[in-house]
């Protein structure tokens, strides 16, 4: 029946997307961890927006790509553009396609234009932005999978070169790398701003 439920989706608008968009910019959280509970625990997260997009798909008669990017991010950070910062689900909407795709350049525009339009830019649109640059490095070094967690982050796959293996000592001498997967542990919490540091440092 639930299954039945979400392919019999009668009406769409923008807040699937706006959704979609935030959970690819800021990573699916514990949505992908072992605390998955109800519909999506059941199912999994790939044959729920697969039924989703069907759904959506038979509704407007227009085919929806899935996004083409293979990159799995994962954050602990709250990352977002909140209704009570920008309203209209169009705008947000907007911001989000923007940032998806957006250079590190690009990002660091965004957050001007977002001061300028609607004042003072809200800790977890900071966030967003800064983890659109982090998407970003990543995307470009042909990183397939990062965790960020508040003491630790892992990418996969990444070649330990010279270059690399010299900037890793002076973060973490003791970093953990196998099969081309590279584990940082880090004494103080990380945050996004510092995180950004350490990813482009290293990449």
């Amino acid at each position: 029946m639930r299954l039945y439920a979400i392919r019999s989706i009668g009406e769409t608008s923008t807040g699937y997307s706006l959704a979609m968009k935030d959970l690819q910019l800021r990573g699916s959280g514990s949505i992908l961890g072992d605390i998955q509970s109800g519909f999506i625990a059941n199912v999994g997260l790939n044959i729920f927006n697969k039924y989703v997009l069907e759904a959506i798909e038979r509704k407007t008669e227009k085919q929806i790509s899935p996004p083409s990017n293979d990159l799995k991010l994962d954050t602990f950070w709250g990352a977002s553009l909140p209704k009570s910062y920008i309203s209209a689900d169009s705008e947000r909407l907007d911001i989000y396609k923007r940032l998806e795709g957006a250079t590190v350049d690009e990002a660091d525009l965004i957050y001007e234009e977002l001061h300028d339009r609607f004042g003072e830019v809200p800790l977890v649109s900071k966030n967003l932005i800064t983890t659109a640059k982090i998407r970003n490095i990543l995307i470009q070094k042909n990183i397939l999978k990062t965790i960020i967690r508040d003491k630790s982050i892992e990418i996969f796959p990444i070649d330990l070169t010279e270059s690399i293996n010299t900037k890793l000592k002076e973060i973490d001498k003791k970093f953990l790398f196998r099969n081309k997967r590279l584990v940082l542990n880090f004494k103080i919490a990380l945050t996004p701003n510092n995180t950004y540091e350490v990813i482009r440092s290293i990449l």
